[in-house]
């Protein structure tokens, strides 16, 4: 649906880059699971509540300030 993100609008004047845009948000979403594995930084999980919001996101503090989660990047290793 075209109004499902409504950076690139919707309606008959929709973003021409749209399409490839999603499509290299993909990509780099995917090149990056692929890659590394994440995990939550030390301390952060016990902070992590929800949000009283109707979509239910993640906050790391009580007073549903922030949505930031810090994770810890590291390189999977490539099988052979």
């Amino acid at each position: 649906s075209p109004y499902d993100f409504p950076v690139f609008q919707a309606g008959p004047r929709v973003c021409l880059g749209m399409d490839m845009a999603i499509y290299e948000a993909k990509l780099a979403a995917a090149t990056l699971l692929r890659d590394y594995s994440f995990t939550l930084a030390p301390g952060e999980a016990e902070k992590i509540t929800y949000s009283l919001m109707i979509t239910m996101s993640l906050c790391n503090n009580k007073e549903q300030t922030s949505h930031e989660l810090n994770v810890i990047p590291s390189r999977r290793t490539k099988k052979a």
